[in-house]
């Protein structure tokens, strides 16, 4: 079965041709289309398909998805961001992937690198592994990239964009542990912090575009805890978020850390009690207790 790689872009001459390097000999067709470059991004990717689009942006990253899905005239689809690539290793299994009758979409696992240990899911590498270059661990999730080229699956959502909403079926969606090795640590914290704070203009601006309001508050509350520091407006955000979905672990424990930056320590230990109750055996929330305890130790 044939793959088209579909990519957004912009500004990305340091990582754009890694990634394609990463997937040749796999897919048989590239779409790569620009949201306004003034790098040499364009000339990049020229060097790898004629198939090279702009796009007038507009804040939504859904819009500019399916811009590019639309000129992709192979059987399945492949998304990469240019700071992602894929490994050679596994072409063979996702080219086995496209074979199957059963399943219309598949996730991957991607792999973001990290030196920070205080974030929260970070976990450290067990193994070195070439992709992981001079990185000591990682956070990760589970994503869709891969998909049939169908026209009823579509991205929403103008931030942190998906094709899950359109696939009605999700017992036609499989996990994988095919990894997406992602580098936007690499790229350096000014260049991260400029990035979430224009994820929050977006939020903030098409709030009512979004379908999964609970997802959207707790990255609102995240985005205003790690880089604006602005904690009372995090926790906020974080409280809003439980009142939609009062079942996520991440949540309580990115309200009770909001919290105690904002010294309100009776009040994170008692959003602590209840993760626990939730989640017991959470090693995040054992050491988030093991910190609180200290707090209160040394307060005294």
């Amino acid at each position: 079965m044939s793959i088209s790689l579909c990519m957004i872009v912009r500004d990305e001459e340091r990582y754009i041709e890694q990634a394609l390097q990463s997937v040749q000999g796999l897919v048989d067709e590239i779409i790569i289309v620009d949201t306004g470059s003034l790098d040499r991004t364009v000339e990049v990717a020229r060097k790898y398909t004629p198939n090279v689009f702009s796009y007038k942006w507009d804040n939504d990253f859904s819009k500019a998805r399916n811009f590019s899905i639309a000129k992709a005239t192979k059987e399945w689809i492949l998304v990469l961001d240019a700071d992602e690539i894929l490994s050679k290793e596994d072409h063979a299994l996702i080219k086995e992937l496209t074979k199957s009758k059963e399943y219309d979409a598949y996730t991957f696992v991607q792999v973001s690198y990290t030196n920070d240990q205080k974030m929260l899911g970070f976990k450290m590498l067990q193994r070195k592994n070439p992709e992981a270059r001079e990185f000591i661990g990682f956070i990760d999730c589970n994503i869709i990239r891969l998909f049939r080229n169908n026209k009823g699956t579509k991205f929403t959502n103008p931030v942190h964009e998906s094709v899950d909403a359109t696939i009605k079926d999700k017992t036609r969606i499989q996990k994988t542990a095919i990894i997406l090795h992602h580098y936007q640590f690499e790229k350096g914290e000014r260049v991260h912090k400029s990035k979430q704070l224009n994820y929050l203009k977006i939020y903030e601006e098409k709030i009512d575009e979004f379908e999964n309001k609970s997802k959207v508050f707790r990255d609102m509350a995240i985005i205003n805890h790690s880089f604006k520091e602005d904690y009372p407006k995090a926790i906020q955000f974080y409280k809003k978020s439980l009142l939609l979905n009062p079942n996520n672990i991440k949540t309580y424990l990115g309200l009770a850390i909001a919290l105690l930056k904002n010294k309100q320590i009776e009040e994170a230990t008692a959003i602590i009690s209840e993760a626990e109750k939730m989640a017991p055996q959470n090693q995040d929330i054992r050491k988030l207790k093991q910190d609180i305890l200290q707090i209160k130790q040394l307060s005294n």
